[in-house]
């Protein structure tokens, strides 16, 4: 009897962990790059979003910028919530063995987190502070 409850008791835990650390919605992506955007104090907007496919799963997402550039978010929580940025070129100008590099590399995180349930560290902070930025604090830097 108490072996079934202290299962039950970590299986509940595990899946409270586990949706503290799902991947953000569609809608954070955007948020993410749009407050970095304002964290960096960079006149620009999101024009197109394009996910980053490797094997059939979205690893990441694209953001292009309205006057060039572009912002690469992952979908894996375990890594910085901007992996990638410019402010004036964009995405497909990048040599293509980067662009094989960042590909793996979010290939790597995400199916990772597809196997684990582990806590992000510190890129935990990264997100968050991303996710929650209002833009007051840019105007103390």
């Amino acid at each position: 009897m108490k072996k079934k409850m202290l299962s039950a008791i970590i299986a509940g835990v595990m899946c409270v962990i586990s949706a503290a650390w799902a991947a953000p919605d569609g809608s954070d992506y955007i948020k993410i790059a749009e407050n970095f955007l304002s964290y960096r104090d960079a006149d620009q907007k999101i024009v197109s979003v394009t996910p980053l496919v490797k094997r059939d799963d979205v690893i990441g997402y694209v953001m292009n910028l309205d006057k060039g550039g572009y912002i690469v978010v992952p979908v894996s929580r375990t890594l910085s919530p901007v992996k990638s940025y410019s402010l004036t070129d964009s995405f497909e100008t990048l040599p293509e063995p980067y662009k094989i590099f960042l590909t793996n590399k979010l290939s790597a995180f995400r199916e990772r987190d597809l196997s684990r349930t582990d806590s992000a560290g510190n890129a935990h902070y990264g997100w968050a502070f991303l996710l929650s930025y209002n833009g007051e604090r840019a105007s103390s830097r």
